[in-house]
């Protein structure tokens, strides 16, 4: 696990280029909002990803009420950003953080629990540039929680999207690959977090598994990024994939028939007209259905087992008219 001491030598090897010291980025700070009651300094940069064209991000917590839209400066010869954040809302993530209690009913939960996790990383995962006793002791006591935590986001997102490409390989197998690849680098991610590999966010898993050793992983992730450009290669794809997830995860084997629940997609309504209904999404895409089908139900709600999916739901989660939340052991998750 990468400690404070190596994410400060990181950010100054960062800085020494451009000659910005510790000092002249701290000033970059406002007290506009209060005195800031945290100031860490997170990202690539830290972790030893970045390169010359990186920013450095600041997080700076404060007892006040912030937007989230980051403050970009390029004054001192590097792009900085600097982003306030309420101790309220820390406090209320961290919160949902430890009891686990959050749900991912929809794609909105589904993104806000994402936007939790990655900010409570880059929070307790940088260094503390200036704080107050009592924050910095909750960035040291959140670590652990949040790399628990991490690791199970990443087994959650291998089995939604494991689920997903099971269910769209019958009739869109082009699509069903996609979900296969994002599965499959979710497990990787999974080994990465637990090797102590801390970074949480959507690049740099190669490197991170550089790092660990793993030259076999690096291949392995070097083949998903080769997506299948024609269906009759979908077959092979599918097998190595599956085939990685089911080494990955065979300490922890992942359910074959998870419990799911379906539920209309953001944007999607459903018109009825005599005994027929039309399921449609923003009005691109649309499956007609007889009104009696339980997925022509303008609130549907289906939750059973995968196996359990009846061909008139099938339709809509093959033509993404539909949020797919898989559950497993008290973890929501969605896809």
């Amino acid at each position: 696990m990468i400690t404070d001491r190596r994410m400060h030598d990181n950010l100054r090897t960062f800085l020494a280029g451009p000659g910005v010291s510790d000092e002249a980025l701290l000033a970059e700070v406002s007290d506009a909002f209060g005195e800031p009651l945290l100031v860490v300094a997170s990202g690539s940069v830290l972790h030893g990803f970045g390169n010359a064209a990186s920013d450095v991000d600041l997080h700076v917590v404060v007892d006040a009420q912030v937007t989230d839209f980051p403050i970009s400066s390029h004054g001192l010869g590097v792009a900085v950003d600097v982003t306030y954040v309420e101790a309220e809302w820390v406090r209320t993530a961290s919160a949902v953080l430890r009891e686990g209690g959050e749900e991912r009913a929809d794609s909105a939960s589904w993104r806000a629990a994402r936007s939790r996790l990655l900010r409570l990383a880059r929070l307790t995962f940088g260094a503390a540039l200036a704080g107050t006793g009592p924050w910095r002791d909750w960035q040291a006591g959140m670590r652990p929680q949040v790399v628990d935590y991490a690791r199970d986001w990443w087994r959650g997102e291998t089995l939604r999207c494991r689920t997903a490409a099971r269910l769209l390989a019958p009739a869109r197998p082009m699509a069903a690959a996609v979900r296969w690849c994002d599965a499959a680098t979710a497990a990787l991610d999974v080994v990465a977090t637990e090797a102590g590999q801390t970074y949480v966010g959507p690049k740099w898993l190669g490197l991170k598994l550089e790092r660990l050793g793993r030259a076999d992983l690096v291949a392995e992730y070097a083949a998903l990024m080769d997506l299948p450009l024609r269906e009759r290669e979908v077959a092979a794809y599918r097998d190595r994939a599956e085939g990685l997830i089911t080494r990955l995860t065979a300490h922890r084997p992942l359910p074959d028939d998870p419990l799911v629940t379906v539920r209309l997609a953001e944007g999607t309504s459903t018109w009825r007209v005599h005994d027929r209904a039309l399921v449609q999404r923003w009005g691109l895409r649309g499956v007609e259905l007889a009104a009696a089908d339980p997925a022509a139900d303008p609130n549907l709600s289906w939750s059973g087992r995968v196996s359990a999916v009846t061909p008139d739901l099938r339709r809509l989660i093959e033509q993404d008219l539909v949020w797919l939340s898989v559950h497993e052991e008290g973890r929501d998750g969605g896809a």
